[in-house]
């Protein structure tokens, strides 16, 4: 059964509802995530968020949409530096000092600052320094200073090994530079400045440019106005009173060319993505990242095609071209194509097209993959081509690769509404989206696995304190569609608990159990592309992913599964 066509008025497949965005199904604050593949402010190469994705590069980082978090802390990361207003974490070496609770508030009240009181005794540091980062090149840090008691001189310190650093010497108490930015050993280039906020308090910049790629950001006290530039990172040894400190925090190091980049300043926790609302999710391991593409056209330079070849699976391609030329295929197809489009199946293996004479704006792909889409994708290379009416996908390979979120706490629900568009490659068991490492495993869990036990079929499975599932057949790969599991550990029987959409066309056949037992779902991870440890890689792209932690309105699915074809072109 068709759900548009059954119960919600000539819904018009593919077409976007007006007005309608997934952000409302989270409105009032439901649980869940919301990722967009196609949302380029949201991908990052990088799983710090410090490189945006591009096309044909990889993802290490996703921002969920579902808690309207993205750009509230700037575009991407810039901000180096981590826990810049916790400076009792541990990311902070303390050396002869210890901090308390970050309690003080610049007079703008966005800014934290933590203190730090000397140590009693003879210290050959007193301050604190960053955990080590930075490559080499040119660099700016800033940090917010308020003396605390004494009279001691604070140095900001950007060193890059024993002996090389730059750094800028100031008083708090009467709020001057004692000693001007300068460098020693391979920095060069050191500038610096004061500027007074009020209240006593003071931000410091420093830049430098930098030749070593081990680099730590230091503030420290010194007991005189112009120490030495030392060679222990900066560090000034003195005798501490035990009650001599300063407040500090707002800590801030960028590449010099992002100094006018918004925010100015940007607070920083564990990660910059643990400053956006959100469940966002990301692959920290730079091997086991997936791909992001709009690529479709197997070809290469196809405004005039020369001879090449190009790996196919055994299924339907169509090619299409213009000109006087002739294409004679070979290897997993044997024939010879004037212009127009034609189809052929081709099997498993190198397909080479051989090109006779003038063949312009050539195309081969998969024919199901010509039906919603444009006829002919331009390609220069491998990473240019028209992306216009292509929709963007990640892809995962089917080896190694997976994104995987932090634990998401969906206590407080027994239903769950899932949509994902997706196009199915492998033909092996695989996991799309799972939440926990294993759902038969863990009580109050999910999972959407494409090719469940045999490569035409999707499971989708729940997991209450008993397993059902239903295993839907007929969709051998490579195949796109869009996916719905409408589930319910609460429901009273299969049909209720688990109902699942295949190209919104309810599929409730095949599977096992009778019902989700009872309870709630868990506080748990999302892994999607593949089980933690390696097991049921998926081989294959997916286009959009929702996740909302209840049951959604009729209106509500229809507007979704809408949505989620409109970014996938399923049907």
């Amino acid at each position: 059964m068709r759900r548009g066509l059954s119960r919600h008025n000539n819904r018009s497949s593919g077409s976007v509802v007006a007005a309608f965005t997934p952000l409302s199904l989270f409105a009032d604050g439901s649980q869940g995530a919301w990722y967009d593949d196609s949302n380029m402010s949201t991908l990052f190469q990088d799983s710090a968020g410090t490189t945006p994705a591009v096309l044909e590069s990889p993802v290490g980082l996703q921002l969920d949409l579902s808690k309207n978090g993205v750009g509230s802390n700037g575009p991407q990361r810039y901000n180096l530096l981590s826990y810049t207003e916790q400076f009792s974490n541990v990311y902070w070496n303390k050396s002869g000092t210890s901090a308390g609770t970050p309690t003080v508030t610049t007079p703008s009240g966005t800014i934290t600052l933590t203190p730090l009181t000397e140590s009693a005794g003879a210290n050959s540091r007193v301050g604190a320094f960053s955990a080590n980062l930075l490559l080499a090149g040119n660099y700016t840090a800033q940090i917010v200073l308020k003396n605390k008691s004494g009279a001691r001189f604070q140095r900001i310190i950007i060193s890059s090994a024993t002996g090389s650093f730059a750094y800028i010497t100031v008083d708090l108490v009467n709020g001057v530079i004692t000693q001007a930015a300068a460098n020693a050993g391979t920095v060069t280039g050191a500038t610096g400045n004061l500027v007074a906020l009020g209240s006593g308090f003071y931000q410091v910049t420093l830049s430098a440019v930098l030749s070593s790629s081990q680099n730590y950001l230091v503030v420290c006290s010194s007991d005189v106005a112009t120490p030495p530039a030392g060679t222990d990172f900066g560090f000034v040894p003195y005798t501490g009173d035990g009650t001599s400190g300063f407040y500090v925090g707002g800590a801030d190091i960028r590449q010099t060319s992002q100094v006018a980049l918004t925010p100015i300043y940007q607070p920083i926790t564990s990660s910059w993505a643990a400053t956006i609302a959100g469940n966002h999710r990301s692959q920290a391991t730079s091997a086991n990242r997936p791909l992001l593409s709009a690529r479709y056209n197997l070809l290469l330079g196809t405004a005039a095609l020369a001879t090449q070849s190009i790996t196919t699976v055994a299924t339907s391609y169509t090619i299409y071209f213009t000109g006087s030329g002739t294409v004679t295929l070979s290897g997993t197809f044997i024939g010879v194509f004037t212009a127009g489009t034609n189809t052929f199946t081709a099997t498993a293996g190198s397909l080479t097209a051989t090109v006779a004479g003038s063949v312009l704006t050539a195309d081969i792909r998969p024919t199901n993959q010509t039906v919603t889409l444009p006829a002919y994708q331009a390609v220069v290379n491998s990473t240019t081509y028209d992306t216009v009416g292509f929709p963007q996908y990640i892809r995962y390979n089917g080896s190694n690769q997976f994104l995987s979120t932090a634990s998401i706490d969906f206590t407080a629900t027994a239903q769950m509404s899932v949509f994902a568009g997706v196009r199915k490659l492998g033909v092996v068991t695989s996991v799309l989206v799972e939440l926990s490492t294993a759902y038969s495993l863990n009580s109050g869990s999910f999972a959407i696995l494409p090719s469940a036990t045999a490569s035409s079929e999707y499971g989708f499975y729940l997991n209450g304190t008993a397993v059902v599932s239903y295993v839907p057949s007929g969709f051998l790969p490579p195949i796109t569609n869009t996916l719905t599991a409408l589930l319910n550990i609460a429901g009273v029987s299969k049909a209720t608990a688990v109902i699942p959409y295949v190209n919104n066309v309810l599929s409730q056949s095949g599977g096992t159990g009778t019902t989700a037992g009872t309870g709630n779902f868990g506080n748990y991870a999302l892994y999607f592309g593949m089980r933690l440890g390696g097991v049921a890689p998926f081989n294959g792209q997916e286009y959009q992913m929702i996740i909302v932690g209840k049951t959604l309105t009729a209106a509500q699915i229809t507007s979704t599964e809408t949505y989620t074809n409109s970014k996938t072109k399923a049907y």
